[in-house]
């Protein structure tokens, strides 16, 4: 599986996927498992990702590509960033150990800015995908990965995000 994967890298850093919008779903989900697989941040492949990643960072600090990626199987930036992309960026750069990156700040104070009074996140675009074709919205999307991504956060650095 180790060497699809390196192999299925694309020259950018990213891997492309097949459930969730992306590029940057698929560059999440991979760093995550060549990180546990061994790979540190060291590693030439985790750098390129992570490279990727930094380079779609909106100036908000969060992420947004397009559902256009999906048929056009290119990174089509969205005009807006998006929660539940913004948390699979933080998680993968997190994997690739950037936890004290002060860019890395600007997406998790984006993300924590996002959250609505009720402790909820707002109607985000739909990032779920069924093999490129046909966009899914998984509601507890917004909520699953942003909360997974703080408590990430708040374990790398070990301190207090309020």
């Amino acid at each position: 599986a180790v060497k699809y994967l390196l192999k299925a890298q694309y020259e950018d850093g990213s891997w492309e996927a097949l459930w969730g919008l992306c590029f940057t779903y698929g560059t999440c989900f991979v760093v995550e498992g060549l990180t546990m697989y061994g790979m540190n941040k060291d590693h030439e492949v985790i750098q390129r990702a992570c490279a990727y990643l930094w380079s779609k960072q909106k100036d908000d600090g969060g992420w947004g590509e397009a559902q256009e990626s999906a048929l056009a199987r290119k990174y089509i930036q969205a005009e807006s960033s998006v929660v539940d992309q913004t948390a699979w960026a933080i998680l993968a750069l997190l994997n690739g150990g950037y936890a004290e990156d002060p860019r890395l700040l600007k997406a998790v104070n984006w993300l924590i800015d996002q959250q609505l009074e009720d402790g909820d996140w707002p109607v985000q675009p739909m990032s779920g995908l069924f093999y490129k074709t046909t966009m899914i919205s998984y509601r507890n999307y917004k909520r699953y990965f942003s909360l997974l991504a703080l408590k990430k956060y708040r374990e790398k650095l070990n301190a207090k995000i309020a």
